[in-house]
């Protein structure tokens, strides 16, 4: 499957990790990312809400509940489909819709 690749190691805080930390809220003792939080996350990716894409992207981050996700999903999803950037991730989600478009 093309999402499937050799993580690279590392040594600090991933990326994807700090990147979570611009959209969850700020309760700290909260690992859920609210909604205003999933808004900016899909407008960062140029991904409409209702995009089927954004179906499948919850489902290969692993999100169980469709429209949010915890910083633990957001993080894993990162690590699991290869992406330290936001632009990381927006190749994959061309990856995705042509993969919906293909069914």
């Amino acid at each position: 499957f093309f999402l499937m690749r050799r993580r690279p190691p590392r040594s600090t805080q991933s990326r994807s990790s700090a990147a979570s930390d611009v959209y969850k809220r700020q309760d700290k003792e909260s690992n859920q990312i609210e909604s205003e939080g999933i808004e900016k996350f899909l407008e960062d990716l140029n991904l409409d809400p209702l995009d089927p894409t954004t179906l499948a992207l919850s489902y290969h981050m692993d999100a169980k509940t469709m429209g949010i996700f915890t910083e633990d999903e957001l993080v894993k999803g990162f690590d699991d489909l290869n992406c330290l950037t936001l632009s990381d991730l927006q190749k994959v989600i061309q990856k995705l819709r042509l993969s919906l478009i293909h069914i």
